[in-house]
């Protein structure tokens, strides 16, 4: 909760306060708030703009950022969209000088689609969006491009609602106009540029790509700084001097009537004044703009060396190949453990509890009294059919006595038995419902809570408590889908069923082994899972109903392909590895994960044991590109995961 909390009152406020907060205090979760609420609009851009590497780009946008905080002088957006533009421009400027641009590597369909129009559409929204002003363009970004609300835009970019309407809809039009008349249609275009993908926010390290473009593209926002600095000065020693020259051209003495030439006049003397004092004269002036200059025109090829520089060498990247052995995979899920018998225990009959003679907790045998509930309305009941059997008792005596002396017949007789028969019958019946009263355990187990105590009116039917057979229990837990297609299919291939563990939510594992004991008939629509269910023999009443637990299923596999994780990139719900040919150079190829293991990945298509993949230098490694490489042996890989449980 605590870091949820954190993270709420770091994205609260303006852009502005954000970046005051970072830059006085480093506030790192200033940073962060600034990167969720503006990172889908720098992919998208980073997407369009810089095709197969947006992911270097998107890191250097941000690491830009985070060193020139403090010179963000207009709206963030709109800065950032041309940070974006200028380091798209700079990993242009560098493949052409490699020569080596990968136009066939795969980029997102968004992208690299089969229409060219599309791409060359939105490469003119970008370049239109640059040439609007900071306002325009930052309203623009944040509802059109990354999605947000009106009163959202408002919070972030310090503005009033009222100034969001207004400004989106001029700035709407400027751009729908301005791509008209280029021969583009504005919605579509808005549609297609939103559609990016998911950001790839991680916790690892920027990559060395991104690391090298933040310092250019720093470097070249200096220069041009510099330029613009010089360009100024410039500009100024030059009006200086055409002032200077307009002056001396003036005559001494305007007010000199026509015709009459002016006496030459005396140099004035260099006396300053008691208001010069302090001040330095205008050739001064001059000289020390034209030390400035040269100081600034010396930085700047300074700086434009640099920039020419060869990159450092690569380092060598380390391959090795795929293990083939077997191994021991674990698959864990969080369980509900249920006891394998538990019901409500409830009253059969209207009354009053009269005793209670058990405890919460305690366990009971089979048969003993739980509950005595009184009714009256029962015992009277009973009272009432016994008097009638008395009743019909004396008639049959005083018919058998008639019948004996011949005053009645033989059926009489037989209705007079049929009589006492009838209050007899009655008579238990009366009895079984007051035996109802008195409630028992069906069978041995544990007493749950007893909401009812001595006094409380009952209803027939009504819980008084819960009775659970724990000798046994049933974990219950999801299976995805995937999962239980592949437990499906090899479940011929077994002699036996897979191994079952539980691990407690204290760590420890379960001592008793449990099997598999059941699969529900369906999956859970909203899910897409399947109920599974382990049985786990209880004989010392450890585990109870409604305790949580892992289950641990452990399956082993032969002749596994084993990697380590380090080798394996993520892009776009695609996990790939490079895979040096016989030609030297590295090819990117996807696979597919079976299984994780600890540091190592268990591939179930894509690899085999003779390949050769990268495992150290992965990140400076380009599809396609010759690489200098040394072998290894493969790691030794675990036979079976580690788990952090203790037994």
């Amino acid at each position: 909760m605590i870091p949820i909390l954190r993270l709420l009152r770091a994205a609260a406020g303006s852009d502005r306060d954000l970046l005051d907060r970072y830059v006085r205090n480093r506030d790192e979760e200033a940073f962060e708030a600034l990167v969720r609420r503006y990172g889908t609009g720098v992919w998208g851009a980073c997407v369009r703009l810089a095709g197969r590497d947006a992911e270097d780009a998107f890191q250097a946008v941000f690491l830009v950022l985070s060193r020139k905080a403090g010179t963000v002088t207009g709206s963030l957006p709109a800065w950032l969209h041309a940070v974006s533009r200028r380091v798209a421009s700079d990993l242009r400027r560098t493949s052409r000088r490699r020569n080596a641009i990968e136009a066939t590597t795969a980029r997102l369909d968004l992208v690299n689609g089969p229409d060219p129009s599309l791409r060359e559409g939105l490469a003119l929204l970008d370049e239109e969006l640059s040439r609007l002003p900071d306002q325009y363009r930052a309203v623009l970004i944040v509802c059109c491009l990354e999605g947000r609300s009106r009163d959202e835009a408002a919070v972030q970019l310090g503005w009033s609602e009222g100034q969001v309407k207004g400004r989106l809809e001029r700035a709407r039009e400027v751009l729908r106009t301005r791509l008209v008349r280029r021969g583009i249609e504005l919605g579509g275009l808005l549609l297609a540029a939103a559609v990016a993908g998911p950001v790839p926010v991680r916790a690892d390290p920027p990559s060395a790509a991104a690391v090298i473009l933040t310092h250019r593209v720093i470097r070249a926002m200096l220069i041009q700084k510099f330029r613009l600095v010089v360009g100024a000065l410039t500009a100024c020693v030059g009006i200086a001097l055409a002032s200077g020259v307009a002056l001396r051209a003036q005559p001494d003495d305007p007010a000199a009537p026509n015709g009459v030439a002016n006496a030459p006049k005396a140099p004035p003397e260099n006396r300053p004044g008691p208001q010069d004092e302090g001040k330095a004269s205008p050739q001064e002036q001059i000289d020390e703009s034209k030390k400035e200059i040269e100081a600034l025109r010396k930085r700047v090829e300074a700086l434009e060396r640099a920039q020419k520089r060869p990159a450092p060498e690569r380092q060598k990247v380390v391959v090795t190949s795929p293990m083939a052995r077997d191994v021991v995979v674990a698959q864990q899920y969080v369980g509900k453990i249920l006891a394998h018998r538990h019901i409500n225990v409830c009253a059969m009959a209207n009354g009053v509890v009269a005793e209670v003679t058990v405890k919460e907790g305690l366990a009971v045998k089979k048969g003993d009294v739980l509950f005595k509930v009184v009714s009256t309305l029962y015992k009277t009941k009973l009272d009432t059919e016994m008097a009638e059997v008395r009743i019909a008792k004396l008639e049959m005596d005083n018919a058998k006595k008639l019948f004996e002396q011949k005053v009645i017949s033989q059926h009489e007789l037989a209705l007079n038995e049929a009589k006492l028969a009838k209050a007899e019958a009655r008579a238990k019946l009366a009895e079984t419902d007051l035996n109802l009263t008195i409630v028992k355990a069906p069978f041995d187990g544990l007493v749950g809570r007893l909401p009812e105590q001595e006094g409380s009116a009952v209803k027939e039917g009504a819980a008084l408590t819960t009775l659970s057979d724990n000798s046994a229990v049933w974990v219950y837990f999801n299976v995805p889908e995937a999962r239980y297609l592949e437990y499906m299919g090899n479940r011929d291939e077994r002699k036996e069923g897979p191994s079952i563990e539980l691990v407690l939510a204290n760590g420890r594992t379960f001592p008793q082994a449990g099997k598999l004991g059941a699969i529900e008939g369906q999956f859970e629509k909203d899910t897409g899972n399947i109920p599974f269910r382990a049985d786990f023999p209880n004989p010392k009443g450890l585990l109870r109903h409604g305790q949580t637990g892992t289950v641990v299923i452990r399956e082993s596999l032969k002749n596994a392909i084993v990697i380590p994780q380090r080798a394996v990139l993520e892009k776009d719900g695609m996990r790939y590895v490079y895979v040096v040919g016989k030609d030297g150079a590295a090819h990117q190829r996807e696979i597919v994960i079976q299984h994780e293991m600890d540091g190592t990945f268990v591939v179930n298509k894509g690899l085999d044991a003779s390949d050769w993949i990268v495992i150290n230098g992965v990140r400076q490694v380009h599809d396609g590109e010759k690489v200098e490489y040394e072998f290894r042996k493969p790691e030794p890989v675990p036979a079976s995961p580690k788990m952090p449980v203790e037994k």
